[in-house]
């Protein structure tokens, strides 16, 4: 209705029409001698994508609880699992267990696949948040709209279908902890603005929400 009153369609909303289902919409105004005459709407049904991404947020998440008990109770180093004598990745090394010390964000860069949430995970492990979570995003596979209330939560009644009560996101799962965002560069460019807000200011809002949160 919002589309056929405004004279403008929406691409890709997200909306949760019914208690555990998830679409993304996109709508159209029709138009007949430059009147609007009604509207088109079209709903494609992530459910299954939204459930899968879940799954391996909290796999992930239980994959690092046991491999810090696992570390802790045989005495191992926090980097262990980075593999490598060379004088460069040593450098890496002592620098990160440094970094470890702080409260400080760290921007972790590499080509792909060279191991920068081993380092994002070693410095977790050798601070003093070790026994917090540790909760890791690949942000190319979270949809475009679905990104600020999968990192942020949403509050009751944001939209359609949404939880009652509301929904926590990643910055709440990983409260007190560490959150490690992958493959950042792929976030769209309006929802970095935020999180560089979330940064320097150490708090965020869930979708429709008008309370700080900190993290």
């Amino acid at each position: 209705m919002s589309t056929v009153k405004e004279k403008q369609g929406v691409t890709n909303k997200y909306n949760q029409p019914h208690p555990n289902v998830h679409v993304l919409i996109n709508t159209s105004p029709v138009y007949v001698d430059k009147e609007v005459v009604g509207g088109i709407s079209i709903e494609k049904d992530i459910t299954e994508m939204v459930k899968l991404n879940d799954e391996l947020s909290s796999t992930t998440a239980y994959l690092h609880v046991l491999e810090s008990t696992a570390q802790s109770q045989q005495n191992l180093s926090p980097f262990n699992k980075v593999k490598g004598r060379s004088p460069v990745l040593k450098k890496a090394i002592n620098l990160a267990n440094k970094v470890a010390k702080t409260d400080a964000a760290v921007l972790i860069t590499g080509d792909s696949g060279v191991g920068k949430e081993l380092f994002a995970e070693g410095i977790h492990n050798a601070g003093n948040r070790s026994n917090r979570p540790f909760v890791a995003i690949n942000c190319g596979t979270i949809p475009t709209a679905l990104f600020e209330s999968e990192l942020f939560g949403y509050e009751q009644g944001a939209f359609t279908g949404a939880v009652k009560g509301g929904k926590k996101g990643k910055f709440d799962a990983a409260k007190g902890g560490t959150i490690f965002l992958e493959e950042v560069r792929e976030m769209p460019l309006e929802l970095q603005v935020k999180l560089l807000r979330v940064l320097q200011e150490k708090n965020y809002y869930r979708v429709s929400g008008n309370e700080a949160n900190s993290n």
